[in-house]
């Protein structure tokens, strides 16, 4: 030590040292002495966890870049990304003939983002093309910790495998490390601390939970991903999840932690079912997006057996305001008809029936609404047999607007005020503003403004406090559209760039394209034939995106103001207007259609010309 001091002195020095991990100790030891008797001395160190030495700074090497999920098939633009360029370069290696084009561009890119951009995973990924295609390797990836080894003599043992890897690593733990690890497997997506404590916690308060954590991602095994000024999220690359779910399976408790998994995230689901009908809307919808794998795992582990399955029933009800709210309904159906299906669920009880009435509410959204009757005629006579008053009043209003759906429209009223006087007995303020709205729909589609007119400003005034801007901004698109017929342009412009800010604030698609199409009958009212037409082709688009087709009848009127549009420009521009519509993202079109309604075309074409010039 002391020949090595007097050798660098003063001079200014850099020393590399590589694998620090197994040496850990020694190099505290010798690199604290030499920094502290030659001051010019700088070290660079790579460990698989910190040295621990005095003013130590920590610099995480992140994974290779993956390539965008936008990216589509490009190779050009997919070989933009680290780890395609790598698995590329390994793959010419193992392979002279490999080169990455059209046909191959997609399975590439898969590989790389299953692999979490690993390095070495996507080198032993890579080397498999010789004895395997592409799809091949893609297919056995599930089983990844045989399908990635090498032979060799020139690797390190720890780097001939990938299992070999991440055990060394886990090796390392001390035994409360390694429980955490292994129960945190449970975990599909990205966990905060407080889901970490209540899941995989065993009895530890935040604090202890936090100590091992904290050494987890020291030693490389737990990914920190900050999510915003309220909470941070931890999660775990895929193929180290696979690794803890191996020693989780071995450990023997899984059920017992997945039944712990299922009872937070079921609390979680029960939660936001109240918490997505008020005014914390935008701040579930963003959680609730974060946890939406974990919630389906839980969902999943529900096909147990029959006890967790009646569970499931009542996980898959209280899912469906997010799932309305965010445009999945194809999604919905397929989970709440795997929640009917399962062994245990078709007790006639009140899970039952409220999973029934909101799968009747999913097919009507997907425009099913032969599907839709029946399941919520049966959830009718269950809530009926039950004496659920809620559970009628629910049915009654969903009943009401499948026959407006269906064009059957004094069924539509008849139920409507049914399913009024029932919410009203309730007090149920939320349940009174749908019956109004389905009221007023009738009217409107009656021809009858005045009374649309009236029950839609009944219904506003029975949510003004419940902060529910979902809702508000639906019956303000319609409310809007009451305007623009009766000639109030400006009451019919207020009412719909208010809609529009609101359903853009949310991320709520659905009640973003009944604003879309509203906001277009204004502007082909106002003679601005163009822009109808673009915002029509932006709503098509997000509607063929959500799966939420129109009615029969707002489709004929639709049609109808499209012919009408296509007279006043000429068909090649029609044409073009709607195609530029159509290619519009999801906040673009928002951004263009309120620009239109506050700003007028001028103020629109600003907005156009600024996501242009933003865009790579």
């Amino acid at each position: 030590m002391r020949t090595l001091g007097r050798a660098f002195g003063e001079r200014r020095v850099l020393i590399v040292l590589d694998n620090c991990e197994d040496v850990l100790e020694p190099v505290n030891r010798v690199g604290s002495e030499l920094l502290r008797t030659c001051p010019a001395l700088k070290l660079l160190a790579t460990s698989r966890e910190p040295i621990g030495a005095a003013g130590e700074v920590v610099v995480a090497v992140a994974p290779l870049s993956l390539p965008e999920a936008e990216a589509g098939h490009d190779p050009a633009v997919l070989a933009a990304s680290e780890s395609v360029r790598l698995f590329v370069e390994r793959a010419a290696a193992a392979s002279p003939a490999f080169a990455l084009g059209a046909s191959n561009a997609e399975a590439v890119a898969e590989i790389c983002r299953r692999l979490d951009g690993i390095p070495l995973a996507i080198e032993l990924a890579a080397a498999r093309v010789r004895m395997l295609s592409l799809d091949e390797i893609v297919a056995r990836l599930g089983d990844r910790f045989r399908l990635l080894t090498a032979g060799g003599r020139g690797a390190a043992g720890r780097h001939q495998t990938l299992r070999a890897t991440i055990q060394w690593s886990a090796d390392h733990l001390s035994d409360d490390e390694r429980e955490l690890f292994v129960r945190l497997a449970v975990f599909v997506g990205a966990w905060s601390l407080e889901s970490a404590v209540a899941v995989a916690g065993a009895g530890r308060d935040e604090f202890e939970v936090l100590d091992a954590l904290t050494r987890l991602v020291d030693r490389s095994l737990v990914v920190v991903t900050p999510a915003g000024a309220r909470e941070t999220r931890y999660r775990y690359l895929e193929t180290v999840r696979h690794f803890a779910l191996e020693r989780l399976a071995e450990a023997g408790d899984e059920a017992t932690l997945r039944d712990r998994h299922l009872d937070y995230f079921l609390r979680i689901a029960e939660e936001s079912e109240t918490r997505l009908a008020g005014a914390d809307q935008k701040q579930w919808l963003p959680r609730l997006d974060v946890e939406h794998s974990d919630l389906l795992a839980a969902h999943g582990w529900c096909g147990a057996d029959e006890v967790r399955a009646v569970r499931g029933l009542h996980l898959a009800a209280a899912m469906w305001r997010y799932w309305s709210a965010r445009g999945h309904y194809e999604l919905a159906e397929r989970t709440m008809r795997e929640a009917l299906g399962r062994p245990g669920a078709h007790l006639r009880n009140t899970d039952r029936a409220a999973v029934l009435v909101r799968a009747g509410g999913n097919a009507l959204g997907r425009g099913d609404y032969d599907a839709a009757r029946p399941l919520v005629e049966e959830s009718l006579a269950i809530a009926d047999e039950l004496g659920d008053r809620v559970g009628v009043a629910r049915c009654l209003g969903m009943l009401a607007t499948i026959a407006l759906f269906q064009g059957a429209l004094e069924e539509a009223r008849r139920r409507s005020l049914d399913c009024l006087s029932a919410y009203r007995d309730l007090g149920r303020p939320a349940g009174v503003a749908n019956a109004l709205q389905t009221l007023a729909n009738v009217a409107l589609q009656q021809g009858d403004l005045d009374e649309a007119h009236l029950r839609y400003e009944e219904a506003l005034e029975a949510l003004a406090g419940t902060g529910d801007e979902r809702n508000i901004a639906l019956i303000l698109s319609d409310f809007g559209r009451v305007a623009t017929r009766k000639g109030d342009w400006e009451g019919g412009r207020a009412r719909l760039a208010t809609a529009l800010g609101l359903a853009r604030g949310v991320g709520a698609r659905r009640e973003a394209a009944y604003g879309l199409e509203g906001a277009a009958e204004l502007l082909a009212a106002k003679g601005d034939a163009a822009s109808a037409v673009r915002i029509l082709g932006a709503s098509q688009s997000l509607r063929g995106l959500i799966g939420s087709p129109l009615t029969a009848a707002e489709a004929a009127e639709q049609e109808a103001l499209l012919d009408r549009l296509r007279g006043a420009l000429g068909a090649d521009a029609w044409t073009t207007h709607l195609t530029a519509g159509r290619s519009l993202a999801f906040e673009a079109a928002l951004d263009q259609a309120i620009s239109w309604l506050e700003w007028g075309e001028a103020g629109a074409g600003a907005v156009e010309q600024a996501a242009r010039t933003q865009a790579p």
